[in-house]
């Protein structure tokens, strides 16, 4: 950002700060109605669970547990 002054930048910066902060501390309600979305569609849910095993699955040879035997 530009200023005029190293004190004007402090103040801008302050206010910028005091709008952003919230942002962060307290998320939008869009995730939590996004996942209800996805949880509460069959198809969509199918799709995300068929998703989730192909992550799942993709890093379980990665896992210091590999078989079985070591459960």
């Amino acid at each position: 950002m530009v200023t005029s002054s190293p004190e004007e930048r402090e103040r801008v910066l302050s206010q910028i700060k005091r709008v952003i902060r919230p942002l962060y501390s307290s998320p939008p309600m869009h995730g939590a109605q996004l996942v209800a979305t996805i949880l509460g569609t069959p198809e969509l849910y199918k799709q995300w669970y068929v998703s989730l095993l192909v992550t799942h699955y993709k890093f379980l040879p990665h896992h210091p547990r590999k078989n079985a035997a070591d459960r």
